[in-house]
């Protein structure tokens, strides 16, 4: 199984009016029946979120994107850790991320502004100034 996470905001983090989701890209190499499962817990480590889907995979369609929801209560920073089991409940693979959820973004300053950032644009950033 290949296990390919495809963040939908750079760095996991997500101001209010974007869809808070973790898209992940799953390419089976045999054919199957699978379980994905998530947990999120917040900064203080307690639970915020579970979850789980049961798959059927095959080789002959291909890649499926699964998309785990990430939208809690409150802002703030959260950990999630995300297992893909087979059919008899072996874990074949675990991850371990961590998103934000911020409030909307209210900020006035364009390109303009006084004030400014810098990014790696090339090291899991955006190229997009717009984005930064």
């Amino acid at each position: 199984m290949e296990f390919e996470l495809r963040p939908a905001q750079p760095g996991n983090i997500f101001h209010g009016e974007e869809t808070p989701e973790l898209p992940i890209a799953l390419r089976p190499q045999t054919d199957g029946e699978f379980v994905l499962a998530w947990t999120i817990r917040d900064v203080a480590n307690a639970l915020a979120a579970q979850g789980e889907r049961r798959l059927r995979l095959s080789r002959r369609v291909g890649e499926v994107t699964e998309r785990i929801p990430l939208r809690q209560a409150l802002c703030g920073w959260y950990g999630i850790d995300v297992a893909l089991q087979d059919a008899t409940g072996r874990t074949l693979l675990t991850h371990n991320a961590a998103f934000a959820l911020l409030p909307p973004d209210s900020r006035r300053g364009g390109l303009d502004s006084p004030y400014g950032s810098w990014w790696f644009s090339a090291h899991y950033g955006t190229s997009d100034p717009a984005l930064a």
